[in-house]
């Protein structure tokens, strides 16, 4: 959703990470699984980003500034995450 090509999307995750961020934790953080509606529309409605939303771990090393740029820009190509993987050999 963050590279979405709608712009109203990209801004609603943008958002919703920065809120999510700005809640203070304390220790680990459960995993809840969200409630799906199978009824949704599209895929930015199948679950209530009102509910207990969380950001994603991979986000963690992204500064907010560079989470916000995904809002102002086309975000395709953005921001290149590398991480080491054990599949090739």
């Amino acid at each position: 959703m963050l590279i979405d090509s709608e712009p109203y999307i990209r801004e609603l995750v943008v958002h919703q990470i920065l809120k999510a961020r700005s809640i203070q934790e304390n220790g680990f953080r459960l995993f809840q699984l969200p409630t799906v509606k199978f009824d949704a529309m599209s895929y930015n409605d199948l679950i209530d980003w009102l509910e207990n939303i969380t950001y994603p771990p991979i986000l963690k090393s992204i500064p907010d500034e560079d989470i916000r740029l995904f809002d102002v820009q086309k975000a395709y190509g953005l921001y290149y995450i590398c991480y080491v993987t054990h599949t090739s050999g």
